[in-house]
């Protein structure tokens, strides 16, 4: 679970749990913080996370703003 810009994973946390309610295990990235990173670190930092934890055949779920 990717947070959205200026929100922590806590404002997902109702996804969260519908989805681990249906059976998905979920990661929360938290060093990302208020994920204020401008994409391509923020990026390195998701794809170094899911590296470091020998993580296979994951979907990324990000908050993000509707235009």
């Amino acid at each position: 679970m990717i947070p959205g810009v200026h929100e922590t994973w806590k404002f997902v946390q109702p996804l969260i749990e519908q989805l681990h309610r249906g059976g998905h295990p979920v990661r929360v990235i938290a060093a990302l913080g208020r994920n204020r990173w401008p994409t391509a670190l923020g990026a390195r930092n998701a794809a170094d996370y899911v590296r470091e934890h020998g993580l296979v055949d994951v979907v990324l779920v990000a908050h993000g703003e509707a235009n």
